[in-house]
């Protein structure tokens, strides 16, 4: 029997974390779901914990593949979900029993939605909440200006998107980013977050994100290049630089009164596609740390 949801559990040397994942996945209220999680080549006891799983719940399956990295992981996973809902997940972070059954529920009641996240709450090396945006036009503001508009590990994407859209080995590391951009191009349909908070997300020092910081911002700057370029936004290196910069918080020594008419010229360009791109440029721009 075709299941509603496929889970995409890609899983690397996660064996402090994967168990708690697990349990997670299988603590969910809606329970017609199938867990796919790809082995990218572990060296530790994460292949062992994971095949008792899958011994003790036939929704768990154990796939693996030489160590070839994240974006491999995810497109394998994809080829192998039967779900007409796929939803992201990493192997160290825990989802909220409501996860799925919440998502669900937002699709039912909005027949355009194609990608939904949630808010997180962070656990780890830092504790707090990081909030999205929770209608479409937001959600693709914020992607306009340079963030990754959802958390990746919490999103549910309608099927039909990863038939459009695989991920880019061109972007390691930031194939999230270059996920949405190639999606906002696409004009096929909506996404944004819930309201509520369905998981939580762990930052520590194996997180990809934090080992390759530097990669990342290279990665994010190429992404919102190329994403204005397809626009028709006029922009130079340094435009770019400084919404990758100093507006996602990177401090500024430059003159405060040149940022903001540089990054507000570009704003108005952006706002003839998207009117809530202001917002968001006004109100980076109050946060950004000056020396």
């Amino acid at each position: 029997m075709t299941p509603a949801i496929s889970v995409l559990l890609p899983m690397y040397n996660a064996q402090d974390y994967i168990a708690e994942a697990l349990d997670s996945v299988l603590a969910q209220t809606f329970e017609d779901f199938e867990c796919l999680v790809m082995d990218d080549g572990s060296s530790d006891a994460s292949r062992k914990i994971v095949q008792d799983y899958a011994r003790a719940d036939t929704r768990i399956t154990l796939l693996s593949q030489p160590n070839s990295g994240i974006v491999t992981a995810l497109n394998q996973l994809i080829l192998a979900a039967k779900g007409r809902y796929l939803v992201r997940f990493d192997s160290d972070d825990v989802c909220y029993p409501e996860r799925f059954a919440t998502q669900l529920d937002y699709f039912r009641r909005d027949s355009e939605l194609a990608i939904l996240g949630s808010k997180v709450a962070l656990i780890g090396e830092q504790q707090g909440t990081w909030h999205y945006r929770q209608t479409d036009e937001q959600t693709r503001a914020l992607q306009l200006v340079g963030n990754t508009c959802l958390c990746h590990p919490s999103v549910m994407v309608r099927r039909d998107v990863y038939e459009n859209f695989s991920y880019r080995s061109q972007f390691p590391h930031m194939e999230d980013m270059d996920f949405y951009c190639r999606f906002l191009l696409s004009g096929k349909g909506k996404l944004y977050a819930t309201t509520e908070i369905l998981m939580d997300y762990r930052l520590h020092t194996d997180n990809v994100s934090k080992q390759y910081s530097s990669v990342q911002l290279a990665q994010r700057a190429l992404c919102l290049s190329a994403l204005w370029q397809q626009l028709g936004i006029t922009h130079d290196v340094q435009d770019v630089e400084l919404f990758t910069g100093p507006l996602m918080g990177a401090d500024y020594t430059g003159d405060m009164n040149t940022l903001a008419t540089s990054v507000l010229a570009i704003g108005e360009q952006l706002s003839r596609i998207n009117p809530a791109v202001m917002t968001e440029i006004e109100r980076r721009l109050s946060r950004v740390p000056s020396r």
